[in-house]
């Protein structure tokens, strides 16, 4: 039975393409990881590759390389679909380059078409040992050729002298990579001189002069046409007829408009003083009203609690009782007379 190694780091895309593919009778393997996909291509090579190039950060590039050197059938299902990412897929041996999203019925009459094509042919990569003492050794001649011939032209644009220089040296971009230990993408957009995919600073230059080093190119001068053609000093904006725009000062055209706007106002103010004395001064007061200072309020004065004042009772007194008063008796004394003494009549009350 056929198999398809899928590799992405989508895991709902993984089940989605494995359901896809098993349904049209195919084993489907998969791999998030790239250590897991090299794996996976060392131990059980596939019969064809579902690749997201843009995987591991760049990784993907270096696998679709790996598989094709390996002689395994590439179909890239990448989410990048600009011209230049689709050539460069090409032209590092993809069978074909899809985009996402897919149609199923797509993929898999592309899957079917592609596995009725021949393998690609492997290409023994050299190990490490042996490219060391390839390079130590010298190189290959052609029969009948001089070694002027086998020279890179040296009039030619600094990234087309290095890919001639690798490929007039057969040496593939796998080795080149092994060999200076530079990322492949990084060598792809220096030799294709889209220097803006390299990173900044130090480590660029140290990236180039490592790489002209490697390929037998004067470091120095490899270093001083990059600065030339990619580090350009800042030039300010141009008009269309390409000459510089001059930028002039606005701050004293500011003041002037500050000046008059000021000026503007004091007329105003001063022509409705004129007209309108009495509502322009009640207009000041409430003005200044509002910015003065507030006055400040007197603590409030402590009230005593109110005296009880004793209230007069009315008593009253009962009217007084009335004694009946004796009457007074008269009584008569008689005292018989005597001859000395006169009749002598006492009343007694």
């Amino acid at each position: 039975m056929t198999s398809i190694l899928l590799i992405d780091e989508d895991r709902t895309l993984l089940a989605a393409l494995t359901t896809l593919l098993e349904s049209a009778n195919y084993t489907v393997a998969r791999a998030l990881t790239d250590s897991a996909a090299r794996q996976a291509l060392r131990e059980t090579p596939p019969d064809l590759v579902v690749l997201e190039v843009d995987f591991g950060r760049g990784a993907g590039w270096a696998l679709l390389d790996e598989a094709v050197a390996a002689g395994t059938r590439v179909l890239v299902l990448s989410r990048h679909f600009r011209t230049e990412d689709v050539v460069r897929g090409l032209e590092a041996g993809a069978t074909e380059y899809l985009a996402k999203p897919y149609r199923a019925e797509e993929v898999l009459s592309r899957i079917a078409v592609r596995l009725q094509q021949p393998a690609p042919l492997p290409v023994q990569v050299p190990t490490i040992a042996q490219t060391t003492a390839a390079s130590s050794a010298p190189a290959p001649q052609e029969p009948g050729a001089t070694p002027s011939e086998l020279e890179v032209d040296a009039t030619l644009p600094l990234g087309q002298r290095l890919r001639a220089a690798r490929k007039a040296r057969n040496i593939s971009l796998v080795q080149a990579n092994l060999e200076t230990k530079i990322q492949m993408y990084y060598i792809q957009a220096l030799e294709e001189e889209k220097y803006s995919l390299l990173p900044r600073g130090a480590s660029t230059d140290a990236l180039i002069q490592r790489y002209a080093t490697f390929l037998g190119d004067d470091p120095n001068a490899a270093l001083a046409e990059f600065r030339r053609l990619h580090h350009n000093e800042i030039e300010g904006p141009r008009d269309l007829a390409g000459q510089p725009v001059v930028r002039r000062r606005r701050w004293p055209l500011a003041i002037a408009l500050l000046a008059i706007a000021l000026l503007t106002c004091g007329l105003t103010a001063g022509a409705l003083t004129y007209i309108f004395p009495t509502q322009t001064s009640n207009v000041v007061t409430n003005v200044r009203g509002l910015f003065a200072e507030p006055t400040p309020t007197p603590p409030p004065t402590p009230t005593l609690p109110p005296t009880a004042v004793p209230t007069a009772t009315a008593t009253e007194t009962p009217p007084p009782t009335r004694t009946p008063t004796t009457t007074p008796t008269l009584t008569l004394t008689v005292v018989p007379p005597t001859a000395t003494s006169p009749i002598t009549g006492t009343v007694t009350p």
